[in-house]
């Protein structure tokens, strides 16, 4: 078998990986950067480009059969998608409608509705649904998926096996979250694989010891009792294991939590797969909001529907101004002519929970400082990351005992060496022979 990493040797985010057997040929997801020519990647400075003039710029990888433009090469046999993060999925459109696309079908779901409320386009051709544990061929591949534990829902890891060699590719995952067993049982689930590609987020950043969610949730328990006012939630929608830990939080502490319309839909989405918290009448405490912006863009396009589909849970600006102390809401910097019609944010608190290399966005920055202005009492960072941390990488590699390591997704690729075992170190678009 060949590997070739075409993005994400040395970097974080665009993860795409190709392999190929006997001229059979599979890429593992089709990431969109995180960041191009030493600065945030921002795709609205190159979509006046078309998708040949991507490849040249090297903003799209070379792959020949990849994409719908290209008719002078056999296309690849399937296109795998680990989970619905964009720098894994992101260029999903430039794919050739025709390639078979294996993912989960809650991955699915959230990328439709990621195009639905985001400047973000695109449609899967072919999909093609993928189970836990329930193996599938593709070509001469016998691919194995197996659900793990992520800041994204319904994320895979990848067992591949052709012409008697095994390869692993463990996607984005972490040991600390609401389903820390999928790790524990990935642990066992291949020994001895001939690679195994490896990522490595937090490799190269300070700090041993990562908060599990349950120890978030008790943090946060802790801010909405000392604050008087509404306690702001800034962090991800497609978070569900930390809506989830603010859910409850707010529920212990006698709070209602607000969500807008955009996470509303993705937790009626989810819903369908596991037990979480979703607006019903069964969650009387978790209350919709609908922003302006939001409103907007449904109405553009032509989705008005969806802005009476929790009118039964629904919460105004005037109930949300009256009942703060009783809040918990999440906001983001979009939301600011909404705050400011709400008012009367003397007494609250932030709660920043995502990663704080956000926190240097201008966006996000002037987000920060409307909230002073407001004289917001608190501003808390309360995160867990959504990746492994550095020993239970360590535990992966002495559990699986691979014949090598390759590292992938990381910024510090020689702090594998930390690890043990064989590191197998990559250069994107080089082809590898095991």
């Amino acid at each position: 078998m060949k590997i070739t990493v075409h993005r994400g040797t040395k970097e974080i985010g665009g993860s795409v990986v190709e392999i190929e057997s006997k001229g059979c040929r599979i890429v593992i997801d089709i990431g969109m950067p995180l960041a191009f020519n030493d600065r945030k990647f921002d795709f609205s400075d190159y979509s006046h480009l078309d998708g040949k003039e991507l490849v040249n710029q090297q903003i799209l990888p070379d792959i020949k059969g990849l994409y719908h433009w290209d008719e002078n090469h056999k296309p690849v046999d399937g296109v795998l998608i680990s989970h619905a993060h964009q720098d894994h999925y992101g260029f999903f459109d430039y794919l050739n409608r025709d390639i078979p696309v294996y993912l989960g079908e809650a991955t699915k779901n959230l990328m439709d509705i990621t195009v639905l409320l985001t400047p973000l386009e695109g449609e899967v051709g072919k999909p093609q649904y993928i189970a836990d544990n329930n193996s599938f061929t593709c070509g001469e591949f016998c691919i194995t998926p197996y659900l793990m534990d992520h800041a994204a829902f319904d994320a895979y890891a990848f067992l591949v096996e052709a012409e008697g060699k095994r390869i692993i590719y463990t996607g984005d995952f972490r040991a600390h979250g609401r389903k820390k067993g999928m790790f524990n049982r990935f642990l066992h689930a291949h020994r001895e694989p001939d690679a195994l590609l490896l990522e490595g987020t937090m490799m190269g950043r300070p700090g041993e010891h990562v908060m599990d969610e349950e120890e978030l949730e008790e943090e946060a328990v802790k801010i909405m009792e000392n604050t008087g006012g509404p306690v702001l939630i800034y962090t991800s929608s497609q978070n569900i294991d930390r809506l989830v830990s603010f859910y409850r939080a707010s529920k212990r502490t006698g709070r209602t939590f607000v969500i807008d319309l955009y996470t509303a839909l993705i937790l009626d989405y989810v819903r369908g797969y596991t037990k979480i918290p979703y607006p019903s009448h069964e969650y009387d405490k978790l209350k919709v909001f609908y922003p302006m912006w939001l409103c907007q863009k449904l109405a553009s396009k032509n989705q008005q529907k969806l802005m009476f589909k929790y009118k039964k849970h629904k919460i105004d600006k005037n109930e949300i101004r009256s009942k703060g102390k009783n809040i918990s809401m999440l906001v983001r910097p979009s939301f600011k002519p909404d705050l400011k019609a709400i008012g009367n944010l003397n007494e609250a608190s932030l709660i920043y929970s995502m990663w704080e290399g956000y926190l240097e966005e201008e966006v996000n920055q002037k987000f920060l400082d409307y909230l002073e202005s407001e004289n917001v009492k608190d501003i808390y960072h309360l995160h867990t990351s959504g990746h492994a941390c550095v020993s239970d990488l360590k535990l992966l590699v002495k559990k699986l005992c691979p014949q090598r390591v390759i590292p992938i997704h990381t910024f510090h690729p020689t702090g594998y060496e930390s690890l043990g075992g064989n590191i197998c170190y990559l250069d994107d678009g080089k082809p590898f022979n095991i």
